[in-house]
């Protein structure tokens, strides 16, 4: 569990067992929260702690462009009873 106060969280994994692979850099996001070590399969997942969201913000972002669809990765396949972290 990575704990952060803004949107977007940067993790390093070293590997399991501790130090088994070099430093990789993984990017958690609150539009994506879990995300998988590629080298070793470690799962990490960042959980939201900062202010609330502004409730005077009604996205109003819409510039007729199509939405970009992030690629699968392999914590999309994680299963719903692990995402919770019970």
């Amino acid at each position: 569990m990575v704990n952060s106060f803004g949107d977007e969280q940067y993790c390093g994994c070293t590997g399991f067992p501790a130090d088994s692979h070099t430093v990789l850099w993984i990017t958690l996001s609150r539009a994506h929260p879990l995300n998988r070590c590629p080298e070793c399969g470690s799962c990490y997942k960042m959980e939201y702690i900062g202010p609330p969201d502004d409730p005077h913000d009604h996205h109003h972002h819409d510039d007729g462009h199509k939405k970009w669809v992030e690629a699968k990765n392999w914590s999309d396949y994680v299963r719903p009873e692990y995402r919770d972290g019970r």
